[in-house]
């Protein structure tokens, strides 16, 4: 008997938000101006890295995106 865990979708989700939140503070604490548009510009950054994990769609990664910019307003 094999052991089958089934894919929880919601694993491959946190792990691209953890990955775009990285990207973008990580880049916002290196940046000498800190201004809403270079924030902006992370974020699609950021987008644009978390569409190398193929286990994510592109409607999760519309998602993901909201929440971050939501997350950072914050």
């Amino acid at each position: 008997m094999t052991d089958f865990k089934p894919r929880d979708p919601y694993d491959d989700l946190s792990k691209a938000y953890e990955l775009m939140y990285q990207h973008v503070v990580s880049n916002f604490h290196k940046a000498q101006e800190k201004t809403a548009p270079l924030v902006q510009q992370l974020i699609e950054d950021a987008n644009q890295k978390a569409r190398e994990i193929k286990e994510v769609s592109e409607e999760d990664r519309i998602k993901l995106t909201g929440w971050l910019k939501r997350d950072l307003d914050e």
